[in-house]
């Protein structure tokens, strides 16, 4: 320890003691060893060393050897227990802040700082001091410190917060305000009162979108350790969010999906009545909201799916695939009966986003669909016969899906002529593009249809019958007989197109960009080799085995794929009349 001791002294006044100290904390880094931290305080507590000046100089260099953040976590640990002038730390630490950039890890130095301030009483008050004085520069320091000072008198730093919500700088009264809620302030009600009135000022003051935002987390952090005034904070959470923007949005979200088992009824109600306004191109907003919306969904279905449509119909340039949480619950077996009732509610509205919604929820899978009859309005010809349309509209390239939900319709039509309408979807354009799944499908389905549908699906399927005997009466013309040499020109374009989408999708796939790829031009396996921690190679044979797979393109689009598509448009775009 003795020669450890002298080597830090020796390179720290050669100033390589950063790239030191971090060579030996990655070489200590499995046992962890509590003797070379106990070290650099003592070293630092005698005198010999600077530790805070050290690091002022540390930098985040891209490429650098040294890593920074694993570099500044050493002085995060030692921050707590080695003396030195406030003034200097406070430096330091908003230093290394500034240096780590836009990383999410950037503040976690600033709870370190506030540690330092709780080792020593009059610490908060000397930084409070100066950040009082050099607010443009200090004020990211005002929570951790208001905190620590209130461990030891909370009366003092409590007012302190409440006084500075007044303050000239807009960043000071953005981080008292958040201070505020992050006191625990041990059931003290008459200082919990204070921080009530004090947030009921703020809020009838304040535009800023940053402070309302703030406000909503100390209100709801208030009402946590305190309910019996439960009706003013919701007043308080109300009126910021009625005043906010994207900040408070995201506030009242982190509450939403986070909080979810604190907040009351009342509570959900007056988020959910805004929540909806949230725009989705803000993707940490959009990524929050979805995890607590699938929980939603779970647990109050007749409430999360009606703030679901509102959320979609107001961004309708949105993308739904981008709700991972919420495709998984309508995705799962177990919600069959969910996945039914959005369907037919979605494409019964018609709405471009609402139904692209179902089409996202379907992609990928083999789904099936059934109408929800309490959707329908009974026995209406007019809304079954557009449901049917819609649902080929966009869901054609899943034709199991929409040949589902037009089956399941069949019971639900007294009208022999809208059965035979009905057939006739069945028939063109789902069957005789996809004969092979549909009509497999169809097949399957007749042993568990009743009567009525049987003998509307064996029509359907007799009706296939007749149309392919019928092409094969045509007889050699030329138009319809491509020669071998076409087909194969054909081919290789279609491949080549299948290639460059492969390319393309393999250059944005995030686990192929982990991987190294080769490829085997023959053989039955392939070879590698991996090093054990000897370093003596070990061969490891893989055999290789046959993969296949096969995706059945609509037959019609080889023929007219401008009168497919137009079909597609039309029933895409229809409108029932309300």
């Amino acid at each position: 320890m003795e020669n450890l001791q002298d080597e830090i002294i020796k390179v720290y006044h050669e100033n390589k003691f950063l790239q030191t100290i971090y060579e030996i904390s990655v070489e200590n880094y499995q046992d962890q060893s509590l003797d070379f931290y106990e070290l650099l305080i003592d070293l630092h507590n005698q005198g010999s060393i600077d530790v805070v000046e050290a690091f002022k100089s540390l930098k985040n260099l891209p490429g650098h050897e040294r890593d920074f953040f694993r570099t500044r976590h050493i002085l995060e640990k030692l921050l707590s227990k080695i003396n030195a002038p406030v003034f200097s730390a406070m430096e330091c630490v908003l230093n290394l802040v500034r240096e780590a950039g836009q990383d999410g890890a950037a503040g976690t130095i600033i709870s370190s700082f506030g540690d330092f301030c709780k080792a020593d009483s009059s610490r908060p008050k000397e930084a409070l001091a100066y950040i009082e004085s050099s607010a443009e520069t200090l004020a990211d320091l005002l929570v951790s410190v208001i905190v620590a000072g209130a461990d030891f008198d909370l009366e003092y730093y409590h007012n302190q917060a409440v006084r500075f919500l007044t303050h000239e700088d807009i960043n000071i009264r953005r981080r008292a305000i958040f201070a505020l809620g992050r006191i625990n302030y041990l059931d003290n009600i008459i200082l919990l009162q204070s921080g009530l009135a004090a947030l009921e000022y703020s809020v009838s003051q304040e535009d800023d979108d940053i402070v309302l935002a703030n406000i909503i987390r100390s209100s709801f952090s208030l009402f946590r350790q305190n309910q019996e005034q439960e009706k003013r904070y919701y007043h308080i959470i109300s009126t910021a969010l009625s005043k906010g923007g994207d900040y408070a949005l995201h506030a009242a979200t982190e509450l939403f999906s986070f909080e979810k088992k604190e907040l009351t009824d009342e509570l959900v109600d007056i988020l959910l009545s805004v929540l909806w306004k949230v725009n989705l191109q803000n993707k940490g907003t959009l990524n929050i909201l979805d995890f607590a919306l699938s929980n939603l969904l779970e647990s109050n279905y007749d409430k999360g799916l009606p703030f679901m449509e509102k959320l979609l119909l107001n961004n309708p340039e949105s993308m739904f695939d981008e709700f991972d949480s919420v495709i998984s619950i309508f995705r799962k077996q177990e919600n069959k009966n969910k996945l039914n009732n959005v369907g037919t509610r979605w494409l019964l509205k018609g709405e471009k986003i609402l139904c692209k919604a179902i089409s996202e929820i379907i992609k990928q899978t083999n789904a099936t669909i059934e109408a929800d009859p309490k959707e329908i309005e009974a026995n209406n010809a007019a809304t079954i016969v557009f449901l049917a349309r819609k649902g080929i509209g966009y869901l054609f390239y899943n034709p199991i899906t929409a040949t589902s939900l037009l089956v399941s319709l069949i019971p639900q039509v007294k009208e022999n002529e809208i059965k035979q309408e009905l057939a006739a979807l069945l028939f063109d354009p789902l069957l005789i593009n996809f004969p092979g799944k549909v009509g497999d499908y169809l097949k399957q389905q007749l042993v568990h249809l009743a009567d009525e549908s049987k003998e509307v699906v064996n029509n359907t399927l007799k009706m296939l019958e007749d149309y392919l005997n019928d092409l094969h009466t045509t007889g050699e013309i030329f138009e319809l007989r491509p020669s071998q040499i076409q087909k194969n020109a054909y081919q290789r374009y279609f491949s080549e197109l299948l290639s460059e989408s492969m390319k393309k999708a393999e250059k944005e796939s995030v686990f192929l960009s982990l991987v190294s790829k080769s490829i085997l031009l023959y053989g039955r396996k392939s070879i590698n080799y991996i090093y054990e921690k000897s370093g003596e190679p070990k061969r490891m044979e893989i055999p290789l085995h046959s993969h296949s797979t096969e995706m059945e393109m609509p037959r019609i689009v080889n023929i007219d794929p401008f009168g497919v598509d137009y079909m597609l448009r039309v029933f895409r775009t229809e409108r029932i009349n309300q």
